[in-house]
């Protein structure tokens, strides 16, 4: 995976709560600079880019490690449907109160006009 990708997969999983931000510190801020300037790979967990401190809550800019989650590919694929149930069911229940609203408002429309007819 390029490492494009894999931080903008990163920053998703973080996103929809999904892992945990740790903050590195100045040295290793200081370490993982010189790296960057030279070209060279950061370790495979570190990465640059806005996240919100854990401490604090506020968006910072810089270096970070990402830390999985304690679940298996299997319980975070069973949690993302479980949600993706939930929200097709409040979807489907939106949808049913605008079509009874909408059929509310035909039948008052339909005998307004019966008794302007009348």
């Amino acid at each position: 995976m390029q490492v494009k990708s894999k931080h903008h997969l990163v920053a998703k999983l973080l996103e929809f709560g999904f892992g945990k931000v740790s903050p590195c510190s100045s040295s290793e801020d200081t370490q993982y600079q010189a790296l960057s300037s030279k070209g060279e790979a950061l370790p495979s967990n570190v990465y640059f880019g806005t996240y919100t401190d854990p401490k604090t809550g506020n968006q910072v800019q810089g270096f970070y490690k990402y830390i999985a989650p304690n679940m298996t590919q299997e319980e975070i694929n069973q949690l993302v449907n479980l949600e993706k149930l939930e929200t097709l069911r409040t979807i489907k229940n939106w949808v049913m109160f605008f079509g009874i609203v909408t059929i509310i408002g035909l039948v008052g429309g339909l005998i307004a006009i019966i008794k302007a007819c009348n």
